[in-house]
Formats: structure tokens, sequence, C-alpha cells
């Protein structure tokens, strides 16, 4: 997989090498004007609170993923952006929608699947310093088809101090609703939606205050209707002994749900060769949860063009309203969950990154002309491990390709 994806960044960067050059020949752009980013990705987890046995089974779980951003300025004013991404995925815990206990079958139909999706924006900037972008998007994997759509706005001050920005998002989500297998037969009695919506919006204000440091302060909020809740995730009630006596349903939410998320991001530069990054974010919802997010991030410049950058970050948040863990719930409540991701828990994320951005590029070509150039700008890597209080554990490392036309 890994030979295939590098043999894959090679030929992307031999083809759009020479599209560059005979575009550019002709004099239609600058040096580095095109640029093209290509991340590659490797995650694992593991844990035993499956959402889709109930709160009660293996969470293991891979995903890798292919990534390519191209950003093409056609000329000072205008710049377009696309990104077209593909998760491969597999999960265990999905195996047993097709059945548990007494409902067990020797089926794994869901437990490897692919999530194609991609971006377009346009962005105008005027020489008053505003920006206004425009997009669209869409996701496709086995139970969802999605379509999105992007309106943002930016002002900078005169002395280029000061940014005010706000962006707008739109998506439809379309779900083929899918029930574990004791439930198919009748499952036109849950009345279920199988369509999501979601409006979500973000306004920032970045200051620079002096040269040595920098804050942002935004607020977001997202509202959401329709299908919420996963078809396929069961519940367990309190009135028996195990999973045979105990009655069974699937997760239960409200059909909308609104959340709010205030951060500050201040970055500091007290040294030509140490930078720190802090970030604070606090949330809630309307399905109960308050949470907590702490980040740092310490670049470290070894030398001119090679950077090492120890992170961390904090995450706690309460449990939503209506979730219970594993044959806990009572069969009185309205709503119900039994999915640790909407538990009480606190996480960790540790890890480091290393970033390497010669001036001159580590693989530098030029056009027959010799008037253009293009070059591998840099490389940068990252590995780090996530703990949750729940038992969740994770494994990510990542690696970044940067191109320049």
């Amino acid at each position: 997989m890994q030979l295939k994806i590098y043999l894959w960044v090679l030929l992307c960067f031999v083809t759009l090498n020479a599209i560059s050059q005979s575009k550019i020949d002709k004099g239609k752009h600058k040096v580095g004007d095109v640029e093209i980013d290509i991340l590659s990705s490797y995650y694992e987890q593991e844990g035993d609170h499956s959402a889709v046995e109930g709160g009660n089974g293996t969470q293991t779980l891979s995903d890798k993923v292919l990534s390519v951003t191209l950003s093409v300025p056609v000329d000072s004013v205008n710049i377009f952006d696309m990104s077209v991404s593909a998760d491969t995925y597999s999960s265990a815990s999905s195996d047993h929608i097709d059945g548990v206990g007494s409902y067990a079958v020797l089926s794994t139909p869901s437990s490897h699947d692919l999530r194609a999706y991609g971006n377009l924006a346009y962005s105008r900037i005027n020489r008053k310093g505003k920006t206004l972008t425009i997009g669209a998007g869409f996701s496709s994997e086995f139970d969802v088809k999605s379509t999105s759509m992007l309106l943002g706005f930016a002002k900078e001050s005169e002395d280029k101090n000061r940014e005010l920005s706000v962006h707008v998002k739109g998506y439809y989500d379309k779900w083929k609703l899918i029930f574990p297998t004791e439930y198919r037969l009748n499952s036109s009695s849950f009345n279920l939606p199988d369509v999501r919506k979601t409006v979500s919006s973000d306004l920032s204000f970045a200051q620079v205050i002096n040269k040595k440091l920098q804050a942002l302060f935004s607020y977001e909020f997202t509202y959401q209707n329709g299908l919420l809740s996963t078809p396929f995730h069961r519940v367990y009630f309190n009135d028996g002994e195990d999973i045979y006596t105990r009655t069974g349903s699937i997760e239960k939410l409200p059909d909308y749900r609104s959340k709010h998320a205030f951060g500050v991001r201040i970055s500091s530069f007290p040294f030509d060769w140490l930078i720190g990054r802090f970030y604070y974010r606090y949330y809630f919802d309307s399905f109960g949860i308050k949470a907590h997010t702490l980040n740092t991030e310490v670049p470290l410049k070894i030398t001119r063009f090679f950077s090492v950058y120890p992170f961390y970050r904090f995450y706690s948040q309460t449990a939503a309203d209506w979730f219970r863990p594993y044959g806990e719930h009572d069969l009185s409540q309205e709503f119900y969950t039994s999915d640790y991701d909407l538990s009480n828990f606190v996480s960790n994320k540790i890890g480091i990154g290393l970033r390497l951005s010669p001036p001159m590029g580590l693989i530098h070509l030029r056009s027959n002309s010799g008037n253009r150039s293009s070059s591998l700008k840099g490389l940068e890597l990252r590995f780090a491990k996530y703990y949750r209080s729940d038992g969740l554990r994770s494994f990510i490392i990542s690696s970044n390709l940067s191109f320049g036309f």
C-alpha cells in the first residue's frame, strides 16, 4: 500500500511538472504560483466499548488516508483551491451489525470500506484587503452521500495587523439506513429520517499585538436537523441479567442539535529559533455536553530549514444527557445511547513533528528554457499517541509532501 502511494506521488510530481512547464513557458504564470500538497496517513485504534454492541465490544479499527490539495492563483486577485481525498478503513466492530449473541452470523460486508471526498473553492482578493470565497464539496461512502456549500468573507486592516473573517457552510447528508439484523423486519417502526441537514458558521478576529505576539479569537455555531442517531448502534436496558434477557433497541437521540464553541489562539515568538503556539477552546451543545480543549505546540528551529515541534493536546468532556453504559438504560427514557464518544472522559494526545524545507527545495527541476523551476519544497512528518480515560488508545503517523511550480 505504501509503495503504491509513493509511486503515485512520484507520477503526480512528474506529470504536474510537465504541465506547469508547458503553461509557464508561455508566460502565463510566475515561479511558485502553483502549489500542491500530498498528505498520507495511517491511523489505528483499540478499545472495548463498541457502540455497535451497546457499549460492550471491540473498537479496533484502522484507517489509511491519501489526500491531494492544489492551489492555483490565476493572477494576483483570483485563486482556485481544490482537494481530493480517499479513506480506506476497516472496523472489527462493524462485523457485528449482522448479529451479536444469539443473532451472530458469519458475515463481514461492512468491515472494510472506502470513503471518497473532495472540495473546490474560489477566492477573490481586492486591493482593499477584502477576500470573498465560495466553494462546494462532496463525500461518498457505503451508507451516506453528502454535498456541501461554502461562503466566506475576510477583511484585513490597512496596516495588515488585524483581520476579521466569517465563514458559513451548509451540508446535506443522505443516509442509507442500516439496522442490526434482529431489527430489520420491523425497522419501519423506528420512523427514522434518512436525511441530515447541517449549517455551521465561524467568526474570527486576528490581531498582531507586537512583533513577538499574535492572538486570534473565534466563535463557532453549528445547527443540525434530521438523523442524528446511528441506526446500527445498539442499546440494552437494565431489565435483565445478560444480553439474552435484557430488552434491546437501537440508539435514539433528538432530531436536532445546536453546538457552540469559543476559542483563543496565542502565538509567541520569543526567539528566532523558538515559537510557542497555545490554543484553548470551550464547547457546549444541546445534548448536554460541555468540553475543554487545551493544545500547545512548540516548534524548535534546529537549522534555517529544519525544525522539530513537540505538541500536546488535553481534552475533557461531560457526558450527553442520554448516555448510559452497557445495560444501564431505563425503559422509561425518551432518548438513549451507549456511544462512548458521548460519554464523560478525559483524553491526552502527545506527539512530535519534523519539518524539512530547504530554500531551494528537496528536489529542484528547471524547464528546458531555463526561466521556470519546480520543486519538492518540503517534507513534514508527524507521530502521535492518543489515550482516553475509558480505555481507548490510538496511534497515527502522517506525512505531507509540498510541491511548488
